[in-house]
């Protein structure tokens, strides 16, 4: 069989899924007419169901020993193929993300050159003897550098030195082959298996050699740094990312080191342990670049929630205690579907608390869910039951990223909710005038990888300098505001300051007369408008083609009548 399109495929094991979700969602959004294949580099019986059910599957080799390294795994790819012997192959490491359609760019460049090729983008050492001074005293290349002893180092020295994690190989199968049969027999050491596509490139193959643009194709390493995003239309799957005034094709966010840990769990569950969520990097945060990557992600498990629990990968939290709850014996309890993000290793303190201790913040203590607060300096701080949480968590996913923005007191734990789920934010609250809270937040932030995209301010004041200039919120949340009678003019206020597919959230304090008419005012503009039951009552405002979260309330509580609830229901009759 002899398949003539370009042949796109990656590898992984059950432990890289995060980032491999992110690549499938992201060549769905950009390139939706290729189809990326998936090796098993070490997947486990769900793992791979999952990926048999999408027909992506490549299976590992009967013949190959599942203990390689993946290295090894990823020279072999000809046997992961087989019979297929595609024209074109493209290989694209599993940590890719892309924001442009790479289909289209390969077929352009297979079309300009029908004589074989090999294409690739030169890691930032440039050359085979910048690589070499660059690591030899930091790492084992011994086994590089004994391959190069053969030839003469005024010539491998000067050899251009490629990235492995991306390329296109044209018309190269008995090329590939050799890498497969040769490549097995190198000795482990740091980079081997890119260590010796580049000698092999360099040895064994006499046709050309196209070395990509870096700033548009795999972008990584210190340019991940220099990424900026540009926002764009509403029907786009994202802001679309630029290096200076070039494109960005897709970034490349690899690594050597441990995955970096962003905070909290995803919903995936690999045997028994859910999955950090995570984005692998070596380089300072870029919120443009991890904004991307964990919203393509997400729309990804979201996408494909029913197909991952039917193979035991998605988790539910549980919902109600199955003993009745006596009244005030409180329990946790948290809508079914939606994604489960648990962030409390960034609040260690975090404990079910007595609600009463915050009596000023008019919490409806009379709802026998859990409230949680936590210990932070010393002082109690004020979060929420674990079904608001994941109702606000959830909400904010619905908007695929963007910008927020938070007002209120005490928000902190809120704005690690919404940070999380992939916004960026310009947070309001009064109570950052005290130092100590500032520092609790930059401190709390800075441990979650979040800070970097997080405005804290004491005053709307300088947010309005500061908001740059067509920039719109597709996401505000209002919490504590502490002055309840101008709380319809504010929600009237950043209303008007909101994208025309956005969502607002207000959290609480719906007795209060000024937030009840802000709300009722917005279903006179035509937003939809829906009061959620929690402990504190959550009322979600949307318009445009965004769907919020669909909440469940807990059918163990008798939920009391809400007035601001029948209020909309009589303004939406009258219309």
């Amino acid at each position: 069989m002899h398949e003539p399109q370009p042949v796109f495929i990656t590898g992984a094991d059950s432990h890289f899924l995060m980032p491999l979700f992110a690549l499938l969602q992201s060549m769905r959004n950009y390139a939706p007419q290729s189809k990326l294949y998936v090796c098993d580099f070490g997947m486990s019986q769900p793992v791979q169901d999952f990926f048999r059910a999408l027909g992506i599957l490549l299976p590992r080799p009967a013949a190959m020993d599942p203990t390689i390294h993946a290295f090894e795994k990823k020279m072999r790819i000809t046997e992961f193929l087989g019979e297929m012997r595609p024209e074109t192959v493209v290989w694209i490491d599993s940590d890719c993300c892309l924001t442009g359609d790479l289909l289209a760019q390969v077929q352009e460049l297979c079309a300009q050159h029908e004589a074989p090729f090999m294409a690739a983008v030169t890691e930032e050492v440039a050359t085979v003897g910048g690589f070499i001074e660059a690591t030899q005293e930091k790492h084992n290349i011994a086994p590089f550098m004994a391959m190069l002893a053969a030839h003469p180092a005024t010539t491998t020295h000067a050899w251009p030195y490629f990235n492995a994690g991306f390329y296109i190989a044209h018309k190269m199968w008995d090329w590939q082959q050799r890498l497969n049969m040769e490549g097995r027999h190198v000795p482990g050491h740091f980079l081997h298996e890119q260590n010796f596509f580049n000698y092999l490139l360099q040895t064994a193959w006499s046709g050309e050699i196209i070395p990509l643009d870096g700033d548009c194709w795999n972008v990584h390493d210190e340019r991940l740094k220099q990424v900026q995003g540009r926002v764009c239309h509403e029907s786009s799957p994202s802001a679309r990312l630029y290096l200076g005034d070039k494109p960005v094709l897709f970034v490349h966010t690899t690594s050597p080191d441990p995955t970096v840990v962003r905070g909290g769990r995803c919903p995936i569950s690999v045997d028994n342990e859910l999955l950090p969520v995570s984005v692998v990097r070596r380089v300072p945060c870029n919120p443009w670049v991890d904004d991307h990557i964990l919203k393509q992600a997400f729309s990804f498990i979201r996408h494909e929630a029913a197909l991952l629990r039917r193979c035991g990968l998605l988790t539910d939290a549980p919902t109600v205690d199955p003993t009745p709850a006596a009244p005030l014996k409180r329990h946790d309890y948290r809508s079914p579907g939606g994604v489960h993000l648990d962030p409390s290793a960034l609040l260690p303190s975090l404990q079910a608390v007595e609600p009463l201790q915050f009596g000023a913040l008019a919490l409806r203590t009379e709802i026998p869910h859990r409230f949680y607060g936590a210990s932070l300096g010393g002082v109690p701080w004020p979060c929420s039951t674990l079904d608001e949480a994941h109702l606000i968590f959830n909400h904010a996913l619905a908007v695929n990223g963007g910008r927020g923005l938070v007002m209120g007191q005490h928000a902190l734990w809120f704005v690690v909710h919404l940070a999380l789920a992939g916004l960026t934010l310009d947070v309001v609250d009064p109570t950052l005038e005290q130092a100590e809270v500032k520092a609790l937040y930059q401190q709390t932030l800075t441990k979650a990888h979040l800070l970097e995209r997080v405005r804290l301010y004491a005053q709307p004041q300088p947010l309005h300098k500061g908001q740059p200039e067509g920039a719109l919120w597709d996401l505000v949340f209002m919490g504590w505001m502490g002055v309840p009678q101008s709380e319809a003019e504010a929600i009237n206020h950043v209303a008007g300051a909101m994208q025309a597919r956005a969502l607002l959230l207000l959290y609480g304090g719906l007795a209060q007369p000024s937030r009840q008419q802000g709300v009722v005012q917005l279903q006179e503009r035509g937003w939809q408008v829906q009061v959620q039951q929690t402990m504190q009552q959550i009322a979600v405002a949307w318009r445009g083609s965004v769907q919020p979260f669909s909440h469940q309330p807990d059918p163990a509580v008798n939920w009391p009548e809400c007035p601001l609830a029948r209020r909309l229901a009589a303004v939406k009759a009258q219309r």
